[in-house]
């Protein structure tokens, strides 16, 4: 007995982005759930505590001040935005 997909609409293609993206919902639930279930390693939290100190308005390392790189200067936004902790290092 075989089952025909037009037996089961769910199956055609304009549910494809909705299961993609009802996965991707979860992934980022499971990601956002897990952030800060494992402390941050030495470099990660050499930069957390300059941007932190920065997003404070406390002079900041003299290599943090002058980099370009976008990484520091997303984590002093999301530090200015949701205060500094080990989670919000883990969002950038």
């Amino acid at each position: 007995m075989s089952v025909s997909i037009a037996s089961r609409p769910w199956l055609t293609r304009p549910a494809v982005p909705m299961i993609c993206g009802a996965l991707g919902l979860a992934a980022l639930a499971v990601r956002l759930a897990t952030l800060d279930a494992i402390p941050l390693d030495s470099r990660e939290a050499r930069l957390a505590v300059a941007a932190a100190h920065r997003a404070l308005g406390e002079t900041a390392e003299p290599w943090l001040a002058g980099d370009g790189r976008l990484l520091p200067h997303a984590m002093i936004l999301v530090f200015w935005l949701f205060g500094a902790s080990d989670a919000a290092a883990r969002i950038v």
